[in-house]
């Protein structure tokens, strides 16, 4: 596909999924049969049973797109409706590993996690290895989850 990239600047790609942002409609129309045009001078095929077209929303890894802009897709966040405190460093670090997959859409979440970060200050990341977690914590994370 790199070859077609200035041909086909009007896609986003990754991995084998292509994206065509719509526009106003009659534009989308023309950008979308100048790709498919392309496609099709080179001798490339799309599956049409796993193709749509002229969407108004899409999901596209881990987000939903739309006219509004991008937000994340939250039913990840159900897992954690009554998430157990974090006992060792390994849990705490799945904990923010996770979060931070929201980092675009948590303003200055850097901040807001400061004092979880800081229980990782120091200690081992082996699997016995027992953390200091207490209402602040529990308090701040659920304020990171409202948010999202």
């Amino acid at each position: 596909m790199k070859k077609f990239s200035k041909e086909l600047s009007i896609v986003e790609m990754f991995l084998r999924t292509g994206q065509i942002p719509r526009t106003q409609d009659n534009i989308h129309n023309k950008n979308l049969h100048q790709v498919l045009k392309i496609l099709k001078e080179n001798g490339i095929t799309i599956n049409l049973s796993k193709s749509k077209f002229l969407k108004t929303e899409v999901e596209y890894l881990g987000t939903i797109i739309d006219a509004n802009g991008i937000r994340p897709i939250t039913t990840k966040l159900a897992k954690y409706d009554n998430f157990q405190e974090p006992q060792k460093v390994k849990d705490l670090q799945s904990l923010l590993g996770f979060i931070n997959w929201f980092r675009p859409f948590v303003p200055k979440l850097s901040q807001k996690l400061h004092s979880i970060n800081a229980l990782l200050q120091g200690k081992r990341a082996n699997g016995r290895t027992r953390i200091n977690w207490n209402g602040e914590h529990t308090h701040a994370i659920k304020n990171i989850f409202n948010e999202i």
